[in-house]
């Protein structure tokens, strides 16, 4: 029965009905409650293309999602909406995640209040995982149905925002009065429209920038972003090695800016690159009717690449000018001015954070107003004032007020600067005679003035500097820590722990309880020692979280093999054939995903089966020919059945265990009480001997015709061998494997000694026999297959075998 559509109790009848009496037919109904059983839905193969679709009843948004792999089961929403009303938000918080990689989705957000085409509605999605903040996207609004949908390509968080008051709760505008200023108003109001420029930022990431000076680098260069005006265009250009473009010139700011923020460091210092690619991307793209402008902060020390100096004399050819700002102390300043100087630039000098604010007012003439910035933080104090709130984070965390002290450069005390946690882009302005000041929230790392965002335990900046994580990346580095951990009694005692691990940096992001969305807190993550970055720490298949529920550790490469079960066995040879029909039906279950599965008779395969996804049932169904029938009739036989997940770890489970024909009439004497030591024994010897003797036709034809004369023969044999028990020893573990099939009774019983004593004794009777008497007797050269296939031709339709009579 499959239960992959149910959504609701139900109640199965089974009938078992007898063929020849009807009275003795069975029904037996039950009721299947689904709270209390494990529905085991069917997978698809990881390549199979599936279109699925979920609801989330406590939210109602539903999504509809397609991709390889995919199944119901794949997707999970998780209603995420704040407790408290938001006058920008008009729809549920969500957070939709997805096992697998998508092709593309649908989002249907259910709408709250007005759905009116003024109302100005759009899907918002929000990534952890970038340093993107709230974002629309293209919306379909139903006002009849209350829906707003969205085509996406990646899962996050989603919701519906009013486009008006979302901008309204992320910016703010002022007026600005004397306080706010240096100087005072009427001498700084510009007057006139003032000329514009094209700027090109060309800002040095070589490893002498690393620490303190990429950090006044991106300030410096941020402040002046948020000085141009709105149709003002700027690129960016950085060099290490080598100079490149890094953005071309846009009017997008907050975009530029947030490119600033993620600069890192490394490499030789090749300044005049870096400053051809800013001169290319002018000369290029820059507009004619506009001055060019080049803002290059650097330390100096160019030690690779063109001479800078003449690299700046061609920006000079081209009208471009060169303002040079040199980062930090112990500078190569003489390089720098020299750079400012071929172009008629200036020169300016920033060793501390304190010196941003005077170095980074724009220097042209009626340009703008000086703002004052009494913490030195690069966000004037009046942008510190204002009702700007958080454009980024989950729930409790976006929409909620900087609350930013503009007295304190580290609002928090964390240790982060406020200009390190969020991005403000500000500008002056002239508004019916009044000048305002508008400033708008870009971006935020975290909430500036919380030492912990969320409020999960763990610190702002302990989740973004990250800890160290350790993990075993293979299953053979797993194996090789487990089997010297079971030779010390403690981990301290391997010789180099570290060798058994991969050792990273694992960091978190401040805005969410669970960065990577695996149901795991990163608090717990931080617990585990897994990365909270990361859904599946080992990269083996079983998120974290799926490992954790099934008390595994998440840090150690999976090498648990598939759960195992095999719930139906049967094989029945039929009065008019020679054959045997053999059915086994198995079910394997891995948290890593099903590999494959065979089911082997007697070691030897007889069926392969390809499996899919984390649950998977197979029926195998094969036949043996009149050879292997007889074999198994006298010498037993056992189906087995092998699993393997993905990452090659195989279990292993006994479908069929047929004792030999001897080990089934001993079985049942055994039942009717019937348990003799000699008479066990002898069962015991006629097995063992069978075990060897079936594959020769001349031994089957004498066990078959004369079992008591053949009995004797062998007993005679064998009473001729000194020192059995030390023989038996002597044995290959493989001989005993066969006696354990072979032998009904229970280990450790009378009948079960006395039953391996026999066989024993049977199967070095055979080895005697087998090695001494001549070829044509009971020898070697009978053994060939072809002619035990001819005596097995002469077996009657009841499967008797009709055998000459045994020369004396």
């Amino acid at each position: 029965m499959r239960f992959e559509n149910l959504t609701q109790n139900a109640t199965v009848t089974a009938l078992a009905p007898s063929a020849h009496d009807d009275e003795r037919s069975v029904t037996v109904t039950r009721t299947l409650n689904l709270s209390n059983i494990e529905v085991l839905r069917t997978s698809p193969a990881p390549d199979e293309h599936r279109n699925v679709s979920i609801t989330d009843d406590s939210s109602g948004v539903t999504v509809e999602a397609s991709g390889e792999g995919l199944s119901r089961g794949s997707l999970r929403i998780e209603d995420e909406t704040p407790a408290s009303n938001s006058s920008y938000r008009a729809g549920p918080m969500v957070r939709i995640e997805s096992e697998r990689p998508i092709e593309n989705a649908t989002v249907h957000v259910p709408i709250t209040g007005d759905v009116s085409p003024e109302s100005n509605l759009s899907v918002y999605t929000w990534d952890p995982t970038s340093v993107e903040p709230w974002t629309a996207v293209e919306t379909d609004i139903d006002p009849d149905a209350g829906i707003a949908t969205a085509e996406v390509d990646h899962f996050s968080y989603f919701s519906v925002f009013r486009v008006e008051a979302w901008n309204d709760t992320t910016s703010d505008t002022i007026s600005l009065e004397d306080e706010h200023v240096e100087g005072n108003l009427t001498g700084n109001v510009s007057t006139g429209d003032p000329l514009k420029a094209e700027f090109a930022f060309v800002i040095d990431t070589s490893g002498s920038m690393g620490g303190e000076r990429i950090r006044y680098a991106r300030d410096a260069a941020r402040r002046f972003v948020g000085a141009l005006f709105e149709d003002e265009r700027a690129g960016l250009a950085t060099f290490d090695d080598h100079g490149r473009l890094v953005a071309g010139l846009t009017t997008g700011h907050a975009a530029l800016n947030r490119t600033l923020s993620s600069l890192g460091t490394g490499g030789s210092t090749n300044t005049g690159g870096g400053l051809q690619a800013g001169i290319d991307e002018l000369t290029t793209n820059g507009w004619d009717n506009r001055s060019k402008e080049m803002l290059l902060l650097a330390d100096g020390g160019t030690n690779t690449g063109p001479n800078p100096v003449s690299v700046a004399e061609t920006a000079a050819e081209h009208n471009i000018t060169v303002n040079t700002v040199g980062v930090g102390s112990g500078i190569d300043e003489n390089e720098l001015r020299s750079i400012a100087g071929a172009t008629g630039g200036d020169f300016y000098h920033v060793q501390s954070a304190e010196d941003l604010p005077e170095t980074f007012e724009r220097v042209a003439e009626n340009r703008s107003i000086s703002l004052k910035d009494s913490d030195g933080d690069s966000i004037p104090d009046a942008v510190e004032q204002m009702d700007l709130r958080m454009p980024t984070g989950g729930p409790g965390v976006v929409g909620e007020p900087l609350h930013l002290d503009p007295f304190a450069k580290d609002t928090s005390g964390n240790g982060i600067w406020d200009n390190d946690t969020v991005d403000v882009e500000y500008r002056v302005v002239g508004d019916d005679n009044e000048t305002k000041l508008h400033a708008q929230v870009t971006d935020a790392k975290s909430h500036p003035a919380r030492l912990d965002t969320t409020g999960n335990g763990l610190p702002d900046r302990e989740q973004i500097e990250g800890w160290e994580i350790q993990y075993t990346p293979d299953r053979e580095h797993t194996r090789t820590l487990m089997e010297d951990l079971a030779d010390a009694e403690d981990f301290s005692e391997l010789d180099d722990p570290e060798a058994y691990f991969e050792i990273e940096t694992g960091a978190a992001n401040p805005l969410v309880e669970d960065t990577d969305g695996d149901g795991l807190t990163d608090l717990e993550e931080r617990q585990l020692g897994t990365n909270p970055s990361v859904g599946d720490t080992t990269g083996d298949g079983i998120s974290d979280s799926r490992a954790v529920s099934g008390d595994a550790d998440p840090t150690l490469y999976d090498i648990t093999p598939p759960e195992l079960d095999v719930y139906y066995v049967a094989w029945e040879k039929q009065p008019w054939s020679f054959d045997t029909d053999y059915e086994v039906q198995f079910a394997a279950e891995d948290p890593a995903g099903l590999g494959s599965a065979t089911v082997l008779r007697g070691g030897d395969t007889e069926t392969n089966h390809h499996l899919t996804g984390r649950h998977d049932s197979v029926t195998s169904e094969f036949t043996t020919g009149a050879f292997d029938t007889v074999t198994d009739f006298y010498s037993g036989t056992s189906i087995t059945v092998e699993a393997s997940d993905r990452n090659d770890n195989t279990a292993k489970a006994l479908a069929i265990q047929r004792h030999d024909v001897f080990g089934q009439v001993a079985t049942k004497l055994s039942a009717e009480g019937i348990v003799g030591y000699e008479q066990t024994k002898s069962l015991g010897t006629l097995s063992g001997l069978s075990t060897g003797g079936v594959e020769t036709a001349e031994m089957l034809q004498a066990m078959v015709t004369d079992p008591v004369g053949y009995l004797k023969t062998t007993a005679q044999v064998v009473s001729q061998l000194d020192e059995m028990d030390e023989l038996i020893r002597q044995l290959p573990a493989s001989v005993e494997t066969q006696q354990k099939r072979n032998n009904p009774h229970e280990e450790g019983t009378q009948a079960y000694r006395a039953y391996r004593q026999g066989w024993y004794e049977g199967y070095l009777g055979y080895l005697v026999l087998e090695t001494a008497l001549p070829s044509g007797q009971l020898g070697k050269a009978a053994k060939s297959s072809s002619k035990f296939q001819r005596a097995v031709q002469t077996l009657d339709k009841a499967g008797r075998l009709i055998l000459p009579a045994v020369s004396s």
